[in-house]
């Protein structure tokens, strides 16, 4: 990106790529029969990405970019690693030249659960704030079926109720878990009773 003469900088990739604008410029420059800048708009409203998308994924699907539509969803939606890992699509398709960083296709996880991970027990997210890290307003507007937007939430509770069983597995003595009565009695055969 830095050797291409692009009108805006990128500073923070995440905001600047969302809106799909300095993609059109990078397009352009590959591919000026196909990008219209005066077509695309540089705004930060959800109506504004989706109508640059729109218009650059007739382009990927017109010269067969094979860019899967949950990537660029994340990347709309500003999901964690969404846009460095779209940015390296495009570098290996645009230029032939492989990255050997970019994750295969069914190992894209926009959640912050590797995050989560790194920090410290006490500091890791609770059930609610799961669901809002994880899923933002702009998902409901482009999927409004309720349906759909609850499994999206319940999948991020049960991955989160999942990382607390697992860490009350690994740290018991955080817990303070007492074993149950039924764990503390003494198991012993049934007795047949002789008739």
């Amino acid at each position: 990106m830095q050797t291409l003469d692009l009108k805006h900088q990128v500073g923070n990739a995440k905001r600047t790529i969302s809106n799909g604008y300095i993609v059109a410029e990078i397009f352009s420059w590959y591919y000026p029969d196909d990008i219209n800048m005066h077509s695309f708009r540089d705004g930060d409203s959800y109506k504004c990405k989706r109508s640059n998308w729109d218009l650059l994924q007739g382009v990927i699907e017109k010269r067969s970019l094979n860019v899967p539509n949950h990537l660029i969803e994340g990347v709309i939606q500003c999901k964690p690693e969404a846009a460095a890992i779209l940015l390296q699509v495009f570098y290996n398709r645009l230029t032939n030249r492989e990255i050997r960083s970019v994750p295969p296709e069914h190992e894209y996880d926009f959640t912050d659960s590797a995050y989560q991970l790194t920090l410290p027990l006490h500091a890791r997210n609770t059930a609610s704030l799961a669901i809002k890290s994880n899923l933002y307003v702009t998902e409901s507007l482009s999927e409004p079926s309720l349906h759909v937007n609850r499994n999206k939430a319940l999948a991020t509770i049960q991955r989160q109720v999942a990382m607390r069983m697992d860490e009350r597995r690994k740290y018991p003595e955080r817990y303070s878990i007492q074993p149950s009565l039924g764990e503390r009695c003494l198991r012993r055969p049934p007795v047949e009773k002789a008739h």
